[in-house]
């Protein structure tokens, strides 16, 4: 039984213009947030001054790591937690909000502006100044597997997960490393 593919519901919506995305709604005294946003891959952070971004036009708020941190707000859980092996749960890392002393990937949010309009929010993001201090970076499976002395890697050394792959019908490994990167 063969069947042909129709497409997805949503394509010829998305792809002619007719979506409708958060962004498109406008609502009575709507606020609009923005982040700033780390710009290297390892470093500790020395200070945060978001002052000139609290004093731009429009803004509401600044948001740092410090301000959020007694919130009692958990790491987002994973929306598919494949079971492991065995049955096993997924390990979740803890992933602050807003990081507020060390970042551990370009682009993790550092600062969140809330503002009235996203161009205010924009514009004020980029204000907030951040110190950093630079530490290493590892870059590649290999190097971050390997561990050395200052390792940044961002979370704990456990696997996330254990998942056996099996044998294809015409009898080759399908992968020739387990999940974790390591070499049998």
């Amino acid at each position: 039984m063969t069947t042909k593919h129709a497409g997805r519901r949503e394509d010829q919506r998305l792809l002619t213009g007719g979506g409708r995305y958060s962004a498109d709604l406008s609502r009575p005294g709507q606020l609009y947030a923005a982040f700033r946003r780390a710009d290297r891959g390892h470093a500790a952070i020395r200070s945060i001054d978001k002052s000139a971004a609290e004093a731009a036009p429009g803004v509401v708020a600044v948001f740092i790591g410090k301000d959020v941190a007694g919130l009692g707000m958990k790491t987002v859980p994973p929306m598919m937690p494949f079971p492991g092996r065995g049955g096993s749960k997924i390990l979740v890392p803890e992933r602050p909000l807003l990081s507020s002393d060390r970042v551990r990937y370009v682009g993790e949010e550092v600062a969140m502006v809330i503002a009235r309009s996203a161009a205010a929010a924009a514009d004020a993001a980029e204000l907030v100044d951040i110190d950093y201090e630079d530490l290493p970076v590892v870059i590649g499976f290999d190097k971050g597997l390997a561990g050395y002395a200052g390792d940044p890697r961002a979370y704990s050394r456990q696997r996330l997960f254990r998942h056996r792959i099996r044998r294809s019908r015409q009898g080759r490994c399908v992968f020739r490393r387990r999940c974790h990167h390591r070499p049998r």
